[in-house]
């Protein structure tokens, strides 16, 4: 196969270097031309504001450090057929792959970390496939890593995430950002297509066709099963401290979806019947261990779900105890939170009004300037300086003034509960506080009582939310979900949430049944699990279960 075009790396470069070459060049200049500019008294004034303007742009620039790889580490001796097949399909290219890691995922992937790429395999994914199947998988993902297109793409993916942090922030800073937002996604979208042909390519080559086509096939119906799987399976079993064979029931539910639905492939796939597949789900305790935050190699006891049922039937009054504690306990801590919150905005209010003090000076030295008969270029820095305060005081004092106001309000009645929350500064923390609240009311009114269990909420490219709620009743996709079930009410305030979830705020429950769930859209799900350890309710809410 011939190497990649150049246009999608001139594309990708072109697109980074239009984003970060710019934020540079404007936080320089917002240094350096003050200084050579001005001189005298005002120099350090207009430096100072500069820095601090330069500061909010590196900010916008700077992306958040990467999630934790999920899952577990496959080492040769943990699965030695599937590093044989690896090195099988790769052959000279087996040094592309420097670590391969088992997850509770429902996809395949390759990614780099500190320069290490390594492979993710979903447990539900690889054991949907054949021995076929799964070489297809290895080949697709070895094309990914091999050709450029994946650092073109792992380019674009940084200034996609760069983008999502600051574009969406709701000041007017952001808008220029949502504008370029625009213009990368569609480069994105070019580069995702040509490498995903390339990558189909390969697989081909490697396995044949028709183990690709099961390959694809077992992708669809994993992804529309999985979500209702974990939360109404793995996540019970998880809380329960049992541990069903859940590979296999997994495989059985997969037999369920309709055959159009999977691509067309009937009967489903016998990867079951497989050593090397069987050699892989035989980790599933180890996997589930990581998952529940267990100690590896913990006893990990076997049951079927009769004994399962039995001891979820069990378990509501025990749990209702420790729910009704958790939620006084952080209903409490919420307060405490808020109190401190607003007195840490009220000092940095006043901060920013000691700092606007000379700046108001500055734009009155500036507007003389302008109207006095100084040379055009003093007058243009001085027009440029001005512009660029106001815009930093909107970016600041935006955050601030939006720290001093009410969080949220959570309310029962009728047999309803209805949540309106505005997160603060983007922190999922205080979506988690407004959650617990709704768990403290539930348990004043018992009819409103649900269990909490999590359910992953999947769009684009990485999680958005959690689903905190009870089973939904049948093999329900997670996006029906999204769309809003009967008696689900939906807690949102995500500045990257998709436009699907942004327009779902404010849809409730029906008054004429008990509630089922709650529905927390959370736009980065790792910081509220840190938020949460570090608050010591990650135990409680079980959130290391995700």
């Amino acid at each position: 196969m011939s190497p990649p075009a150049a246009w999608p790396r001139l594309l990708a470069g072109g697109v980074a270097a239009g984003l970060y070459g710019a934020g540079a060049v404007l936080a320089t200049a917002c240094v350096v031309v003050p200084a050579f500019a001005f001189s005298g008294v005002w120099r350090l004034q207009f430096v100072l504001s500069g820095a601090l303007l330069a500061y909010v742009v590196v900010r916008l620039l700077v992306g958040r450090p990467s999630a934790p790889l999920p899952g577990i580490v496959l080492g040769r001796e943990e699965a030695p057929r599937l590093h044989a097949l690896i090195a099988e399909v790769a052959g000279p290219r087996l040094w592309l792959i420097d670590e391969v890691r088992l997850a509770p995922t429902a996809i395949a992937s390759s990614v780099r970390r500190d320069g290490r790429t390594v492979l993710v395999l979903g447990l539900p994914y690889v054991g949907a496939l054949d021995r076929e199947a799964l070489a297809a998988t290895v080949a697709h993902q070895l094309s990914h890593v091999e050709y450029d297109l994946t650092r073109s793409h792992r380019a674009l993916s940084r200034v996609r995430r760069t983008l999502a942090d600051g574009a969406y922030n709701g000041s007017a800073i952001g808008a220029p950002l949502r504008r370029y937002a625009r213009l990368v996604e569609r480069a994105a979208a070019a580069i995702r297509a040509d490498a995903e042909r390339r990558a189909d390519i390969a697989a081909i080559a490697a396995a044949g066709p028709d183990a690709v086509h099961r390959a694809g096939a077992a992708d669809r119906a994993v992804a529309l099963v999985w979500p209702a799987f974990y939360a109404d399976s793995v996540v019970p079993a998880l809380d329960s401290g049992l541990r069903p064979p859940l590979a296999r029931d997994f495989r059985r539910r997969l037999a369920r979806v309709p055959v159009d639905a999977r691509g067309g492939v009937a009967p489903w796939p016998a990867g079951g019947d497989d050593a090397l597949i069987r050699e892989i789900t035989a980790l599933e305790p180890a996997l589930l261990a990581s998952v529940a935050g267990e100690e590896r190699g913990s006893s990990v006891r076997a049951a079927g779900y009769e004994e399962l049922a039995a001891a979820r039937a069990a378990a509501p009054p025990a749990r209702g105890r420790d729910t009704a504690a958790l939620g006084r306990l952080a209903f409490r801590y919420c307060l405490a939170t808020e109190t401190a919150g607003r007195v840490w905005a009220a000092v940095g209010l006043v901060f920013l009004l000691a700092v606007t003090v000379p700046i108001a000076g500055m734009l009155s030295y500036w507007a003389l300037m302008l109207s006095g008969g100084e040379p055009l270029g003093d007058r243009l820095v001085a027009l440029v300086t001005a512009v660029a305060s106001v815009a930093m005081l909107h970016f600041f004092g935006w955050r601030w003034l939006r720290l001093l106001r009410p969080a949220g309000h959570v309310a029962a009645g009728d047999g309803r509960l209805v949540i309106e929350h505005r997160s603060l500064l983007n922190e999922p923390l205080d979506i988690a506080l407004a959650s617990v609240r709704a768990v403290a009311i539930c348990e004043e009114r018992p009819e409103l009582r649900f269990p909490v269990f999590p359910r992953s909420v999947w769009e684009g490219d990485g999680p958005v939310g959690y689903v905190w709620g009870a089973d939904h009743g049948g093999e329900l996709p997670v996006l029906d979900v999204v769309g809003g079930p009967p008696n689900v009410a939906i807690v949102l305030d995500a500045p990257v949430a998709p436009p699907l979830l942004r327009h779902r705020v404010g849809h409730g429950p029906r008054p004429d049944e008990p509630l089922k769930g709650v529905l927390l859209c959370v736009d980065r799900p790792h910081e509220l699990g840190r938020h949460l350890a570090a608050t010591g309710l990650l135990r409680a809410l079980r959130v290391d279960d995700l």
